[in-house]
């Protein structure tokens, strides 16, 4: 293997790739045995999971009315139905605790971003244990039994909406939106975009959502370009030459129309 493949490899499976991975499969493990998961099929899980099943061949659904109709999922019933006909339905399980793997990296990098929490292996494990008593069923009965507080509404909210949910659906993927802000604030543009994408490919109702995160994503760089110089900025030596009044009755505003849009060009450049 020549020096250049070596070094590619090396770039792909950085140290920093292989913690991050790391990390998420065991935030994963734990969060996903504090908070748990109902069973398959509760609630309003298998109104989700009619046409992915229908389109895996279980049971008669094919014939279903329901199942016959225009499926508003169809990239996550895609995933229900290769997994239900080549793979397990225990995966949907795991699934479900992968994506609490990402909630939980989500929350504590955005607190590590804006509080430098993983500067302190103490305040970092100290933050992780208050989110995780938040959100384990063990904290819930505690705080319901003994202090006569339902904690839920802390990640639940007042009216029910959600990002996790208790079982496997296609909301649960709102967590990738929580993972865009992570990457936005660790100027990973480009990731950040892909993971608001990714959210509302499974869920368009995260469609509106991923807009105006969008939109403000395009503010903070713009204002950040702009006390920077970076948009519209310039200096007198940089205008055209002639003299001063010719500069003020033709050249700066011509010069000023150029520089703009070559600065708002590197300005959308710069995050990728």
């Amino acid at each position: 293997m020549s020096d250049k493949s070596t070094s590619s490899i090396k770039s792909v499976f950085n140290k920093g790739l292989v913690i991050s991975i790391a990390t998420w499969l065991l935030l994963s493990l734990v969060f996903g045995l504090a908070y748990t998961q109902s069973h398959l099929y509760n609630d309003n899980q298998n109104t989700k999971f009619l046409h992915g099943l229908a389109m895996g061949g279980m049971g008669l659904l094919k014939e279903d009315w329901l199942a016959n109709t225009a499926d508003p999922l169809p990239a996550f019933s895609l995933l229900v139905s290769f997994t239900y006909a080549f793979l397990a339905e225990r995966l949907f399980y795991v699934y479900f605790a992968l994506l609490m793997g990402v909630y939980a990296y989500s929350i504590l990098g955005i607190a590590s971003s804006l509080y430098g929490m993983n500067r302190s292996p103490a305040k970092y494990l100290a933050y992780f244990t208050v989110i995780l008593a938040i959100h384990s069923i063990q904290g819930q009965i505690f705080a319901r039994k003994v202090l006569d507080f339902d904690i839920e509404i802390l990640h639940f909210g007042l009216a029910g909406q959600y990002l996790l949910g208790l079982d496997f659906q296609n909301s649960s993927f709102g967590v990738f939106l929580l993972l865009s802000v992570h990457a936005f604030l660790q100027r990973k543009t480009a990731w950040a975009i892909l993971w608001l994408s990714l959210a509302s490919i499974f869920h368009s109702a995260y469609l509106f959502s991923a807009a105006l995160m969008t939109l403000a994503y395009l503010g903070l760089l713009f204002y950040e370009n702009f006390r920077k110089g970076n948009i519209t900025g310039y200096s007198p030596a940089s205008l055209p030459q002639g003299s001063q009044e010719e500069r003020s009755n033709t050249g700066v505003s011509e010069f000023t129309r150029h520089t703009l849009i070559q600065r708002v060009v590197m300005a959308a450049k710069a995050p990728f």
